[in-house]
């Protein structure tokens, strides 16, 4: 399961590229690569904490569905347990 960062973008007001990788503390290509393939629940966690979000609040259905089969031990796969 990916989280798309355009969720995160459309949640801080769609920033410029030069304002997400100052706000975030990353770089460009991290971005690039953010948009073509989307997030880890790891990296989605850390970004939307960066952010000043709780990442429930950016991904609701994808971050509690997604914690929820992670406590229960079920893997994901494309969103479907």
């Amino acid at each position: 399961m990916t989280f798309p960062i355009e969720a995160l973008e459309r949640m801080l007001g769609q920033p410029t590229e030069f304002q997400l990788t100052r706000l975030l503390r990353c770089d460009a290509s991290e971005l690039t690569t953010a948009r073509a393939w989307g997030w880890s629940w790891g990296q989605a966690d850390h970004y939307a904490t960066r952010a000043g979000f709780h990442p429930g609040e950016v991904w609701p259905d994808l971050w509690w569905s997604a914690a929820l089969a992670d406590r229960a031990g079920v893997e994901w796969a494309d969103g479907v347990a």
